[in-house]
This record gives structure tokens, C-alpha cells and sequence, in this order.
């Protein structure tokens, strides 16, 4: 008689094996769309009569779309794989299926067109994402979780308003509205906002280290490769209307700032994972930079590059993390590499492609797109920010790395184990570290664009490494930065410059709803009529499935929704 555990480990083994499938589908599907230059759109009719729109469902698989999903559903198939050893003392029921969730909504944002589908997968993402955060159901990952949803709550609003807006000229396509200048601008600024809350954009970046209470594998799945970079998929899908007006060049100063804010508090970050946030929120931002002077295919690279090597790092991380007792404070990772050479050299492997290293994956995004930035006649201002926020990307990287081969004793490691199913899908990704980058670049771009660039604007990323280097030697040598006289700059470089003190500004919104429950409760105790009462009663049970903490409540509705509507 095969035991409950044993039905589910077969039950995870079972659905890593049916995602990896699909991923390497897609990646047959991502060849021919570029091969014949193709993509495939497939309808399914739905009665339209409603307002008079077009509701009919459309799948659309293109170069962009099939490369996403292959993405996706590999990092889901490894991360699957991983936690059915790493979940092994939680619900693992729970956790497959809202994992399976929030896939089945990556997959309905990536490949529907038409934004009334979209607009379900990007709700569902949020919903499915706020289930995972929580997981653990303590206080930390609760409140984790309430800055998460509200502050994603914020920026679904901007996308439902455009939603509105579109509805008034009978059209949920982007391109039936180009004659309407002001009202295209008006919906690209709802949708701008959208993406900025969702990727973790100034100033809505405090969610994304928050968020890291949730288990490791939904960081290393939710936070690192898909959710966060819903928002650059967005802007992607609809670069033509961002491209060469004063919404790009906003877009620019944003994620300049991002970058060199996030890459700013790595440095001064202690807990791992965090640490590992903050570089998933400076890259984002060099995403968003590369849309916003137009340049979608260097933007897809990278995240395809870096989707991978951070997901690698996010499950090495969480393998130290399972065998120290849940510790997650860099200074205690002494003598990993003796204890562990393998994790070890898997984290270097991981931390060197986000350096740049060559000829590492993301080498091949980031040498292109620094050297795009350096020969583009941009602000003085924001090159001095991207150049000090390269400097201090690979001082982290140095400052990680550094703490994995410090030869110091470290008690909690003594029963330190490897299991087979946390190392083989990081062997299978890191083969995927290293060849990935020049596969995408041989195949995005194989025909690419000669830049021509004097000696010393060419060696400015070599001088940046050495420079780094011997920054970094000095600073592990003197303690200028942390010494009690600059105990200001301190806070303001590991605090988010101070942003993690507007966190708890939702709170008064929350609030409204128990004021509002308790003067309903008093008005229909004033009231004679018997039908006013019961209805109300019936109305303001309604309002209470609406609560943030009926969650279950909300995926019921959510569910609901779907049904309808496809049964329409």
C-alpha cells in the first residue's frame, strides 16, 4: 500500500515531468516561428453580443510569446522537481496546486492578445502570487503579503481603467485606437503604472525584498523570473506606443533610479535573500531601460538570461537555507565551500553570469546592452547612475562570493546534506547558464547591428572590473561605510532610501472597511423596515467575501468569473 507522501512525491515527479514537456513543445514552436518568421494565431469563436465587443478568445504564439513559455514552464518543471524534497514538511498538496495556479495564469497573460483575457491572467497572477507569499502563515509572511497584494492592487487598478476607457470606442485592441492620440496616451500612462507596480519600479519597489518571506522555491519561481517580469512583458507587447515620447523617457529616469537604488542596498544587505531581491530588482530595471530606447530584443534576452542564473541562485540559496536551520544572514555561510563544494560552486557559477563574466549568459545581454548605453546619446546624469550601479553589481557579487570561501567555523552546517532531487535540476540549469546566451543571441539576432566604438569607450567594462576589485579590497579592509559617524547613510542605503517606512500608508484604507461595517450596523439598527434590513444584511454579506483576509473567498469569485464567461 503506497503511503500518502508517496502519492504526492510521485503526483510532483509526475507534473515536473508533464511542464518540462511542454517547455521543450514551445521551444520546437519558438524555432519554426523563427526559422519560417511565422507566428500562429488560433481563435475560439464566444457569443460577442455582450456590449457589442469582440470577446472572441485568441492564442497567439510568436517568437516572443514561445520563448516566455518555454521559460516558464522549464523553471516551473526544475522548481517542482526541487520542492519535492525542499516542501517536504508542509502541505505539499496546497503548494502544488497553487503553484499549478499562478503557471496556468503566467500562460494566459503570455499567449492572450486580447487584453479581457489578459486583464484574468494578470489578476489571477496577483491572487495566486498573495496565496503563495502567505504560505507559511506566520506574522512576517502575512504582512509580507499584505504589501504585496495591496501595492499590486494599485497598479491592477491602472489596467482595468484602460480596460474602461477602451470599452467606450467598442475595442479591446490597442491598435483600432491610434487616431485618439490623447486618449492612447492617457491608457498607455494606466498601463505604464501597471507595469512599474508589477516589476517592482520606483516608487512602488518596496514589495519585491518583502516578499521574500514567501518558501524559497515560490522566490525562486514567482520572484525572480516570472511575476516580476510580468510588467516588462507588458511593456514589450506594446513597445510601439512607448517608443520615441515623453513616456519613454520617463520610463528612463524611473528604472535609472530603480537600478541604482537597488544595487545601492545590495551592498548593504545581510540576509541572503534579500540580497538575491534587490539583484532581480536592479536587472528589471536594465530591462525597462532597454524598452524605453526601444530596444525589445536586447530587454527579452536578458530576461530569458537572467530568468535562468537567478533561479539557479534562488535554489542554491534555499539549499543552504533548508540545511542551516531556516538562517538566512550572509555572515554565517563560513567554510561552504569545504562543507559543500558543489552548492558552492553552483552560487559562483550563478553569481559570475550576473556579473557578466565571459563567456557566460549573461555576458551576452549585458555586454550588448551596456555597450548600447555607453554609444546612445543619453543624460550625463543617467550614465553615471547605470556606470556606479555596474560598479556596485559586481561589488555584491564579490561581497557574496567572498562570504561563501571565508574560512571560519560555522556549527549549523555540520549536517549538511545534498539531496538528488535539489542537485540535478541545478546541474540541468546550469548546462542552461552557459549555453543559453549564445543561443538566444545567435537566434534573435543573427544578423546584429556593427557598433563602432573608440578603445576607451570599449574597455569600460574591463575598467569597471578592476576598479570594482580594488574598491572592494579596500572596503574589506576599513569599515568607512558602517563606522557610527555615517550611521545615517547607513539607514538610508540598506532602508530603500527610507521607503520602507511609507509601507504601512495602505493601512488607512483597510481601516475605511470596519468603520464602514460599523456604521452600516448602526443604520439598520435605526431602521423600522424589516425588507431594508434583510436586504442590506444580504448586500453587506456580499461586501464581506470582498475582505483581504477571505482569500479563499476571492479565489472562489475568481473561478466563478472564468466559468461564466466562458460559458457565455
Amino acid at each position: 500500500m503506497i503511503s500518502y507522501n508517496s502519492r504526492i512525491s510521485y503526483i510532483y515527479l509526475y507534473m515536473a515531468s508533464i511542464f518540462l514537456i511542454f517547455s521543450f513543445m514551445f521551444l520546437t514552436l519558438n524555432f519554426i516561428c523563427l526559422k519560417y518568421n511565422q507566428y500562429f494565431i488560433i481563435e475560439f469563436p464566444i457569443n460577442n453580443s455582450l456590449l457589442f465587443l469582440d470577446l472572441n478568445l485568441f492564442i497567439l504564439i510568436d517568437w516572443i510569446s514561445s520563448l516566455f513559455l518555454f521559460i516558464v514552464y522549464f523553471i516551473s518543471s526544475m522548481i517542482i522537481f526541487y520542492s519535492n524534497v525542499y516542501m517536504m514538511k508542509t502541505e505539499k498538496k496546497k503548494f502544488l496546486i497553487l503553484i499549478t495556479w499562478f503557471i496556468i495564469s503566467m500562460s494566459m497573460l503570455i499567449s492572450c492578445p486580447n487584453l479581457i483575457i489578459a486583464i484574468l491572467g494578470w489578476d489571477f497572477l496577483g491572487l495566486s502570487s498573495y496565496c503563495l507569499i502567505i504560505f507559511y502563515n506566520n506574522e512576517s509572511s502575512n504582512a509580507a503579503g499584505m504589501i504585496t497584494f495591496m501595492t499590486n492592487r494599485l497598479g491592477d487598478s491602472g489596467f482595468i481603467m484602460g480596460l474602461i476607457m477602451m470599452t467606450n470606442f467598442y475595442s479591446w485592441n490597442m491598435i483600432d485606437l491610434m487616431n485618439e492620440k490623447n486618449l492612447l496616451y492617457f491608457i498607455i500612462i494606466l498601463l505604464l503604472l501597471s507595469a512599474l507596480t508589477k516589476s517592482a519600479q520606483l516608487p512602488f519597489s518596496y514589495w519585491l525584498p518583502a516578499a521574500m518571506a514567501a518558501p524559497t522555491p515560490v522566490s525562486a519561481l514567482v520572484h525572480s523570473s516570472t511575476l516580476v517580469t510580468a510588467g516588462v512583458y507588458l511593456l514589450m507587447r506594446f513597445n510601439l506606443f512607448f517608443s520615441n515620447n515623453i513616456m519613454s523617457e520617463l520610463l528612463m529616469i524611473i528604472s535609472a533610479l530603480t537600478l541604482f537604488m537597488a544595487s545601492l542596498n545590495a551592498l548593504f544587505e545581510l540576509d541572503m535573500k534579500k540580497i538575491i531581491a534587490f539583484s532581480t530588482l536592479s536587472q528589471l530595471s536594465i530591462m525597462m531601460l532597454m524598452i524605453a530606447m526601444n530596444k525589445y530584443e536586447l530587454a527579452f534576452i536578458h530576461l530569458s538570461t537572467h530568468a535562468i542564473f537567478k533561479a539557479m541562485l534562488f535554489m542554491s540559496a534555499g539549499i543552504i537555507i533548508h540545511n542551516s536551520n531556516n538562517w538566512q544572514d550572509i555572515r554565517h555561510m563560513y567554510l561552504l565551500n569545504n562543507i559543500s563544494p558543489f552548492i558552492t560552486k553552483m552560487m559562483m557559477l550563478a553569481n559570475l553570469s550576473l556579473m557578466g563574466f565571459p563567456f557566460l549568459s549573461g555576458f551576452y545581454s549585458k555586454d550588448m546592452i551596456l555597450e548600447m548605453l555607453y554609444t546612445t546619446n543619453n543624460s550625463f546624469i543617467i550614465m553615471i547612475f547605470i556606470i556606479s550601479s555596474t560598479f556596485m553589481t559586481i561589488l555584491y557579487s564579490l561581497r557574496f562570493m567572498y562570504y561563501l570561501m571565508k574560512m571560519e567555523i560555522m556549527n549549523s552546517t555540520n549536517n549538511f546534506s545534498e539531496n538528488p532531487f535539489m542537485t540535478i535540476p541545478l546541474i540541468i540549469m546550469g548546462l542552461v547558464v552557459i549555453f543559453l546566451g549564445c543561443f538566444l543571441s545567435w537566434t534573435l539576432i543573427p544578423n546584429p547591428q556593427f557598433i563602432f566604438m573608440k578603445f576607451h569607450i570599449k574597455i569600460i567594462n574591463l575598467l569597471i572590473l578592476f576598479i570594482s576589485l580594488y574598491l572592494y579590497y579596500i572596503w574589506t579592509n576599513t569599515s568607512i561605510f558602517i563606522s557610527n559617524k555615517n550611521m545615517f547613510f547607513y539607514n538610508f542605503c540598506s532602508k530603500m532610501w527610507f521607503m520602507e517606512n511609507t509601507s504601512w500608508l495602505f493601512l488607512p484604507f483597510l481601516k475605511s472597511s470596519k468603520f464602514l461595517n460599523k456604521n452600516t450596523e448602526f443604520w439598520l439598527e435605526s431602521s423600522n423596515s424589516l425588507f431594508l434590513n434583510k436586504n442590506m444584511s444580504k448586500f453587506n454579506l456580499f461586501l464581506s467575501l470582498f475582505q483581504i483576509n477571505s482569500i479563499n473567498n476571492l479565489m472562489k469569485i475568481s473561478f466563478v468569473i472564468i466559468i461564466i464567461y466562458f460559458l457565455y
